[in-house]
């Protein structure tokens, strides 16, 4: 899924669904370069809150019971958080925390692409 954006078909002829399955948020883009990045057009599209409200942001697909890799996608593009600390967040991916006090900044810089993965079991028929 193309988080806050349209459909998108990247340089390996991969399709992302535009942006669906959502609770909450709202898309920002960026016009900002993401240095290093094979697709920058993946970053430069999110889903976010308002750097005043806080909040979470939840994704949700009908998909078969399996397991599954789980990649996320993300650079840090708010010029108003170029800094370690300034803009920390929590992951979880089937009620479990898999990422807590996420960083982009500190982890990549400003910009850059980051991907996060993490291995899951669907059990409900939702993830």
């Amino acid at each position: 899924v193309h988080c806050g954006g349209p459909a998108y078909t990247d340089s390996k002829g991969q399709v992302w669904a535009a942006d669906s399955g959502y609770v909450h948020g709202e898309s920002v883009t960026s016009t900002n370069t993401v240095t290093g990045a094979v697709d920058p057009a993946l970053y430069q599209i999110a889903r976010n809150f308002p750097t005043a409200l806080k909040g979470t942001i939840q994704y949700s697909f009908i998909i078969p019971n399996e397991k599954y890799p789980v990649n996320m996608y993300f650079s840090e593009m708010n010029a108003a958080s170029y800094r370690s600390g300034a803009r920390l967040f929590n992951v979880s991916l089937q009620y479990e925390r898999v990422f807590t006090n996420l960083d982009i900044f500190e982890e990549a810089g400003a910009n850059a692409p980051m991907i996060k993965g993490a291995d899951i079991t669907v059990n409900s028929g939702q993830l």
